[in-house]
């Protein structure tokens, strides 16, 4: 990300929003005494690559669009409309398939299935909902980047 945007900020908030899915997954295990096993750790890798893929997606689309004349409003709102629809999309078919696993008589592949369809779930909120608002929030408030995003 930083080759792409040239700014630590915003690699900083793309770990932030990759990580927090994985940390209320954890979170959440704990709190229901579930104990770690292959089967949670091969979801998470799983997460961990699809999220990473998503901002990848995002930013560089991001990027691209900030060449135009527009402010940092409207080409976040234009990254998202022409990002943020497939991304979801494509996830939707992804946790249905994974959902789809739960019901074969594998346990190992039913646990997976199941893991892998609520961490890409959180996964998809954390990228809808928080990624925009943070890198928007960083915008407007760094001055060093507002002539970078065609803000005066």
């Amino acid at each position: 990300i930083y080759f792409i945007t040239r700014t630590y900020q915003f690699v900083l908030i793309a770990m932030l929003v990759n990580t927090l899915p994985i940390i209320w997954f954890f979170a959440s295990l704990f709190m229901f005494g579930v104990t770690l096993s292959t089967e949670i750790f091969v979801a998470l890798i799983i997460t961990l690559a699809l999220s990473s893929d998503a901002t990848m997606h995002f930013i560089y689309h991001y990027y691209k669009q900030r060449a135009k004349p527009r402010n940092a409003e409207q080409t976040l709102e234009t990254s998202f409309v022409y990002v943020g629809t497939p991304l979801g999309m494509g996830n939707v078919i992804l946790i249905l398939t994974f959902v789809s696993l739960v019901s074969v008589p594998d346990e190992t592949i039913n646990t997976v299935g199941l893991y892998s369809s609520v961490l890409i779930t959180i996964s998809l909120l954390s990228e809808l909902f928080a990624l925009p608002i943070l890198y928007l929030s960083q915008i407007k408030n760094n001055r060093a980047l507002k002539g970078y995003y065609h803000e005066k």
